[in-house]
């Protein structure tokens, strides 16, 4: 092999009996300490990241300048192992995916899923600056990946446009954890040496002092840049100090370039702004601000809703709770996640028991067991059959590889539901179909889902048949049950839903229709 081929793959022969070549692509970035290269995986054929720090270069230096490079390396090497330290043990749908890390005579390598949409940096630069409605959708995908670090005591240090990914999806993905700490149990706050991005920088990180309530301010930067277009504040790397002192007094414009905001979004990066760290408020009470409540009306203004749809909200509220009390409860068992493909003939999903599922051919499924992935169970025409997975057929093992390359992109939308004691394979797609932005499922049960995607939001209308029971699940992922009875009776005071349930049901008896006029 010459050089330049050598030099254009990286090989992990961590494990001898699988080595795994990686095709470098191209490069996507290159940092303080090391570079980024997207890759092709000959294994896989999937494309990953890979994250490359150099390690000591003996060849030709003095007995000093080996030294200096054998600390350089020491200090790469303990860097890159914090990371993987704290990113492989990170699993959330709006954190990017660490896969593994392994090094060899030239580099360091940490390896983690391919966001092909780029960075928040590559949409600004595309869009010049977000609608409030859509920087709401992508400060809410980002506090909520923020708040499962925060549970885990883990401080962010590092939060700018450029560590914000989109997947194909366009859904958001918090990564590079380069300058991540955790604290120890009880630690709210430690000292350190100023780390991070000087323009997303707090104030109190000049002074050495790190703390949860330092990416607070990170957030207030974020939310500024992606309405305006550029920051809130100049801060350079050779005058910290000097420029944060300035912070103090310092008004934030709330108009540039003839960009008007609302009142309620100006509100909301005041009190991330905050220059006092302890007066900064929590993550969930910036969830519960009015901003994340507002909407964009025909005008394309961007407020709370009106006093009167409040009050209906108020009494879905108590209807809901009516409902709960009389233990009125829907499907057990629904699909979390799907990715179809190859012009609705496949699709994966992942159901909220754990299990995979692979639906193909019209009438086929494989669920994979999630306590025990050496069993696959193949379903054709309702009759089901057990394989260990070393001896299926090869038609099945097709389907298998194909969702092996294909499984990263299912994110569970909320807590899987495993059972660990009994297997549970009677649950899967029995048929699916799209119908203007929404995506019908119906379940070997009898059961229904329909997924709508609106603006970068998802929201759900699930069928239980066998109790006569509808799910919606809104936006913010809340849900109301109600009994089929109960919707020929009253109206729900929730247009949104209305308006979802009437295309469901229009569907349905279009649908209907068309298996009659056949049938004459």
């Amino acid at each position: 092999m010459s050089e330049n081929e050598e030099n254009k793959y990286i090989i992990d022969n961590t494990d001898e009996k699988n080595i795994i070549r990686y095709e470098k692509i191209r490069r996507i970035d290159k940092g303080y300490s090391a570079a980024c290269y997207l890759l092709k995986c000959l294994q896989d054929n999937k494309y990953y990241v890979g994250k490359f720090k150099p390690k000591n270069k003996e060849i030709n230096l003095s007995d000093s300048q080996k030294y200096l490079f054998e600390q350089i390396t020491q200090k790469n090497k303990k860097d890159l192992d914090s990371e993987r330290k704290i990113h492989q043990e990170l699993n959330h749908p709006n954190i990017v995916k660490f896969h593994k890390a392994f090094e060899d005579n030239k580099n360091l390598y940490l390896i983690i899923d391919y966001c092909s949409k780029g960075d928040l940096n590559n949409l600004l630069e595309e869009k010049k600056n977000l609608k409030e409605i859509e920087v709401q959708y992508y400060m809410k995908e980002l506090i909520n990946a923020l708040k499962y670090l925060h549970d885990r005591n883990i401080i962010h240090r590092d939060l700018k446009l450029g560590n914000i990914f989109l997947n194909e999806k366009s859904e958001l993905k918090l990564g590079d954890f380069g300058f991540s700490i955790k604290l120890k149990q009880g630690e709210e706050n430690i000292r350190d040496i100023p780390c991070g991005t000087p323009d997303y920088m707090a104030p109190e990180i000049i002074e050495g002092n790190h703390s949860k309530k330092s990416d607070i301010w990170a957030l207030g930067i974020i939310m500024y840049k992606l309405l305006f277009g550029k920051f809130p504040f100049v801060i350079k790397k050779e005058s910290l100090k000097r420029d944060v002192e300035k912070l103090k007094n310092m008004e934030i414009n709330d108009k540039q370039d003839n960009i008007k905001i609302s009142e309620i979004t100006f509100d909301l990066i005041r009190q991330l702004l905050e220059f006092d760290f302890k007066k900064r408020p929590s993550l969930d009470s910036i969830l519960k601000h009015d901003f994340f409540r507002a909407e964009e009306d025909n005008e394309g203004n961007f407020n709370v809703k009106e006093k009167e749809q409040e009050e209906k909200i108020e009494d879905e509220n108590k209807i809901d709770n009516e409902i709960k009390e009389k233990n009125l409860i829907g499907v057990n068992i629904w699909i979390e996640d799907y990715f179809d493909f190859d012009n609705y003939n496949h699709c994966i999903y992942l159901l909220n028991n754990g299990y995979y599922g692979i639906f193909f051919d019209k009438n086929k499924n494989i669920l994979l067991n999630p306590n025990d992935p050496k069993i696959i169970y193949y379903i054709e025409n309702n009759l089901k059959k057990e394989y260990n997975i070393a001896e299926i057929p090869s038609n099945l093992k097709e389907e298998i590889d194909c969702f092996n390359c294909l499984k990263d992109k299912l994110n569970p939308y909320n807590d899987l539901i495993i059972n660990q004691e009994k297997n549970n394979f009677d649950i899967y797609i029995r048929k699916f179909m799209e119908e203007g932005n929404a995506t019908f499922f119906w379940l070997s049960n009898n059961d229904m889902q329909v997924f709508f995607f609106e603006k970068y939001k998802r929201s759900e209308i699930l069928y239980c048949k066998e109790k006569k029971v509808i799910t919606y699940v809104n936006f913010e992922k809340r849900k109301f049950n109600y009994s089929i009875e109960s919707l020929k009776t009253r109206e729900i005071n929730n247009p949104d839903f209305n308006k979802k349930f009437k295309l469901v049901t229009d569907t349905l008896y279009n649908m209907r229709e068309k298996i009659k006029s056949k049938n004459k």
